[in-house]
């Protein structure tokens, strides 16, 4: 964290996943987000990310752990952290604004992950699109 005047800053990740390595023993992640001073991460490993979470209020209590998921489209991947309904939208759902209104409906951030994609870059940010996406316009 760093203090600007009345401004409080937190550094951290929004786009995580542990439970691909080894959720049993996420020593190595805590580590990591120790080293690089971060006050939060969104965990994207979605049910997986329970026992983290656990762990990380014993060993690293300081570190602020937001659940979420990663969701994957033809045309990119989303990231929807902190939300009430795990499984509202289909994968084979091809209206993006249709996604990211429902995603944002029941979620506390959306985002859209690896903007280079090669199709995510091309349909979605040199258009323009993204800003209605996320913006709403």
């Amino acid at each position: 964290m760093l203090r600007c005047g009345e401004l409080c800053i937190q550094f951290g990740g929004f786009h995580d996943h542990w439970s691909r390595a080894n959720q049993e023993n996420p020593a190595l992640l805590f580590a990591a987000m120790n080293y690089y001073h971060y006050d939060f991460i969104c965990l994207l490993d979605g049910a997986d990310a329970h026992r983290t979470i656990e762990m990380a209020g014993e060993w690293c209590p300081w570190l602020k752990i937001f659940p979420g998921r990663e969701l994957t489209f033809g045309w990119g991947h989303v990231v929807a952290v902190l939300g009430d309904r795990p499984g509202e939208v289909s994968s084979e759902e091809e209206d993006r604004s249709k996604i990211f209104d429902t995603l944002k409906t029941h979620h506390r951030l959306v985002a859209l992950a690896h903007p280079m994609f090669p199709r995510t870059w091309e349909e979605i940010f040199r258009t323009g699109e993204i800003d209605c996406l996320l913006d709403e316009g």
